[in-house]
């Protein structure tokens, strides 16, 4: 969790209220836990001071507590919009109108199409790099 807390560090000091990690390795980096998504939405949602989640298809859940996350997880199935379900957690930690740090390397432009819909007012960033946000 150590490197969980210096991204939350850094969102602080780079004034983002979050930030949606969703390559394979910087997840992995974070949770313990590495699979491959294909095209699922698969991801951690960091923020300043609100409880991290991790959201991937409802069929891994059981995988990522056994890797070690011990966090929120939502899962969902292959009919469902993860989105909706973003949406719905960020909202329920009251965070609003949101500011998003998000990996804007590998993500379809669908997903990029539903991730804007999150926050308007998103910070991309092209390769956020995990190893220089912490500090082990």
């Amino acid at each position: 969790m150590n490197r969980m807390k210096s991204l939350s560090s850094w969102l602080k000091k780079e004034d983002i209220q979050g930030a949606f990690i969703h390559t394979k390795e910087n997840v992995f980096y974070l949770s313990g836990y590495f699979t491959e998504p294909h095209e699922r939405v698969m991801g951690l949602f960091v923020f300043q001071e609100a409880e991290p989640f991790f959201i991937l298809p409802k069929m891994e859940v059981e995988q990522a507590k056994n890797a070690g996350w011990s966090g929120d997880i939502i899962g969902y199935e292959d009919h469902e919009n993860p989105f909706d379900f973003i949406q719905s957690a960020i909202e329920k930690r009251g965070i609003q109108a949101a500011r998003l740090a998000i990996e804007k390397e590998s993500i379809p432009l669908q997903k990029e199409q539903n991730s804007s819909k999150l926050s308007p007012g998103q910070k991309r960033s092209s390769g956020l790099k995990m190893r220089s946000i912490s500090s082990d």
